[in-house]
């Protein structure tokens, strides 16, 4: 990372300094955005994320009961599951997949994460109930892939008045009155192609580069060493998220990926003081390389995964549209394969800067954390 000094030269910052800069980053950043809005040939949606968040929010999106299985470490199999995309457009269709041991009824909550109130989420959809199967887990394929071939248990198609953002859904097998049934998510993006003030790039390559799901199958794990740096080695998006594996012991948010742990918060304060956002996914900045890059703020959180060719496009938009503080996310010592996921439909969002956050939620979101 680097800052601009006064006679206009560069100088590193060390990381502590770092994550002083990112608490303070959005008073900055604020102070940034009219000039950038005001640069935008097309004028974003007026008001669509703060009428969103004025709408009735619900803290039921949260897991009360996660049953991880102690013998893999980090799945639970009781019910899990993933979507066919990370991340679609309205209009598109996507399908969940979902596996409960032993097989059991169970139901699906979609929510949209943002701010609403102080909730943190909003109910969009209810589905099911569903009979339960229980699924086999995938083989080991050529370097260590896991890739899951479960029938959909349910499809939906992206409403036109879904905004976009971050959406999860719950699995929660049927409980009794003593106790809830076993419960996990499945996340996925919503985009728009809507001009915006800021754009949110969620960081699901870096995910699912951890994810060790079923046991010991990330992109840092040979079968040998309990961390592993080398080649050789390929994960997927065709499987659940397992827990989170290192750092934080979080349970309860299993099957989001890293979502809850480290991106949320700062969407949810972000969303809490009505800032224009949408949302971006880096797969979708692979085909819009040559496109003009949109006159338009990029923010993004620590993305280790992907190619170089987001990355080239987020340095593209740092030199045409210079901002005071500019923070620069870590470079991959080598390309990632993430493979068999299909395509996002119809492109992307073509804007994207990638900037490492690091340390504790703005105070204001940290009670939305699990």
């Amino acid at each position: 990372m680097t800052r601009t000094t006064d006679d206009g030269s560069e100088a590193r910052v060390s990381r502590r300094e770092a994550v002083g800069l990112l608490a303070t980053g959005a008073a900055t950043l604020g102070a940034r955005l009219p000039a950038v809005a005001a640069a935008t040939e097309t004028p974003p949606v007026p008001g669509l994320i703060r009428a969103e968040n004025a709408k009735p929010g619900t803290r039921d999106w949260m897991l009360t009961h996660v049953e991880i299985d102690p013998a893999a470490k980090y799945r639970s199999p009781a019910i899990e599951g993933y979507c066919s995309h990370a991340s679609v457009l309205a209009g598109d269709t996507l399908t969940i997949h979902v596996s409960t041991r032993p097989a059991r009824p169970f139901t699906i909550d979609l929510y949209r994460m943002g701010w609403y109130g102080g909730d943190g989420g909003r109910l969009v959809a209810s589905l099911g109930a569903f009979a339960g199967t229980s699924r086999d887990d995938p083989p080991v394929g050529a370097k260590r892939l896991r890739r899951c071939t479960w029938p959909a248990t349910t499809a939906v198609t992206i409403p036109a008045d879904w905004p976009s953002g971050v959406y999860v859904g719950k699995l929660a097998c049927r409980g009794d009155e003593a106790a809830p049934g076993p419960q996990s998510y499945v996340v996925f993006i919503v985009r728009d192609t809507r001009p915006a003030d800021l754009v949110f790039q969620c960081s699901d390559f870096t995910w699912q580069a951890y994810n060790r799901w079923p046991d010991q199958f990330s992109l840092y794990d040979d079968g040998d060493q309990k961390w592993y740096w080398g080649g050789g080695v390929q994960v997927g998006f065709d499987r659940p998220y397992g827990k989170y594996c290192q750092i934080l012991d979080q349970p309860l948010s299993a099957g989001s990926g890293e979502w809850f742990l480290w991106e949320y918060p700062f969407a949810f304060w972000l969303e809490s003081l009505g800032y224009d956002v949408t949302g971006g996914h880096p797969a979708s900045e692979e085909s819009r390389i040559h496109e003009p890059i949109a006159e338009t703020a990029p923010v993004s959180l620590r993305d280790r995964g992907g190619t170089s060719r987001p990355r080239l496009r987020a340095g593209t938009a740092i030199r045409a549209h210079p901002a005071p503080l500019r923070v620069r996310h870590e470079i991959p010592l080598q390309q990632r394969r993430h493979q068999h996921r299909r395509p996002d439909r119809r492109g992307g969002l073509g804007r994207a800067l990638r900037a490492v956050r690091r340390g504790a939620a703005p105070p204001a979101a940290r009670h939305g954390r699990h």
